[in-house]
């Protein structure tokens, strides 16, 4: 009669011991799957909190005068422990201190600039590091107005001692006819055959230029086809040699027959009425700014106040074509070492019915990272 309920007991402890493993297993993975749940909770608090750390901060550079102003478009004030530099002889990344950058100061506040001047030129500004460890980007803005689709732009980066295109002829060793200023009455002057029109320096001194003060006409921007605005190579050497100058900027500008333009140099009025024609300011210091409609939208000038506000600069290409919509224009105020005309004749007016590349050429630093191009 006691078997039966001992088979009973047995079952009953057997089911019980398996009730509980599978209860201990459940338990296990339970509090696993919460342990891992806490884990990827936090793994996110942190991320979000990296994100809301460097979320407040948007910083911009603007290089001008030797200078790398930092401007800070976010929301909140910039407290920098670190710069990250780049040596572009090296190649390589250094980490400094803002004063050793520089920098007169740590902090840059919400919506202002703080302009740090390195003891080297060759140093590039790639982040900073705030005081919590943050490491934040510095964003470049681009100069590029309007690419045309039918024109590509080759940048030669070079370190040879040229600050004009007749240098090329010793650099490069170029047949001098190539890059010789083109007169229209020097027919010793050979350079490349061209068709029915010649881009020459028209007789007359007023076409050619030293040491003149230029300025565009009061209210009378200039429309141009094609603009580039560069640091002068002659300037940009003096400053890889330590030689501290004021600023001074490189113009190559080129534009259709417009009715009733021209810019002023010293006492006189230079028309740009005729047909095509193209304009090589040398060694200018003073201001340049770039229209758009009725508004200022990029400015370089050797005085930095003159820019106050704008925070574009106008060093770099800028591309304007037959496109009415875009309706750029640029103003510049100053003195020039040279100056040069250039329009566009009949070649019949040429002995040679030749002309060069000196007109097309530019040299000069376009992008601020103290090397000069050639264009």
């Amino acid at each position: 009669m006691m078997r039966p309920l001992r088979r009973g007991v047995s079952t009953l402890i057997l089911a019980f011991l398996v009730a509980t493993v599978i209860l201990s297993i459940f338990t296990y993975l339970v509090l696993s799957m919460a342990r891992a749940t806490q884990t990827t909770i936090t793994g996110l608090r942190s991320v979000a909190e990296y994100s809301y750390k460097a979320n407040p901060y948007s910083l911009m550079l603007n290089e001008t005068m030797g200078a790398k102003v930092l401007r800070n478009l976010g929301g909140s004030d910039l407290i920098i422990d670190k710069v990250v530099v780049r040596n572009r002889a090296e190649g390589s990344l250094q980490i400094l201190t803002p004063a050793e950058a520089g920098c007169p100061s740590n902090v840059v506040k919400a919506g202002s600039e703080l302009k740090c001047i390195p003891p080297y030129y060759d140093y590039d500004f790639v982040a900073v590091i705030n005081t919590e460890g943050v490491v934040i980007n510095i964003y470049r803005p681009m100069i590029r107005a309007r690419v045309m689709n039918t024109t590509s732009v080759h940048l030669i980066p070079i370190t040879f001692d040229v600050k004009s295109p007749t240098d090329l002829v010793k650099q490069f060793a170029v047949t001098p006819n190539l890059v010789a200023k083109p007169y229209t009455n020097n027919p010793s002057i050979l350079g490349m055959r061209s068709g029915g029109q010649l881009l020459l320096l028209p007789p007359g001194q007023e076409s050619e230029l030293n040491n003149q003060s230029i300025y565009t006409e009061p209210g009378r921007p200039l429309p141009f086809g094609v603009a580039i605005v560069g640091y002068d190579p002659s300037w940009v050497l003096e400053n890889r040699s330590g030689i501290r100058t004021p600023t001074r900027f490189s113009l190559l500008l080129a534009g259709p027959k417009i009715q009733g333009i021209g810019f002023r140099a010293g006492n006189r009025r230079i028309s740009l009425a005729e047909n095509g024609w193209r304009i090589l300011i040398n060694n200018f210091t003073g201001y340049i700014k770039i229209w758009r409609g009725n508004q200022v939208i990029a400015c370089s000038s050797t005085n930095q106040q003159d820019c106050s506000g704008v925070s574009l600069p106008a060093v770099g290409f800028w591309y304007y074509g037959v496109d009415p919509e875009l309706n750029l224009r640029i103003e510049f105020n100053g003195v020039a070492g040279y100056v040069a005309k250039f329009m566009r004749m009949a070649s019949s007016q040429s002995p040679t019915r030749e002309t060069s590349y000196y007109p097309f050429i530019y040299v000069g630093d376009v992008d601020g990272n103290g090397v000069s191009v050639i264009v």
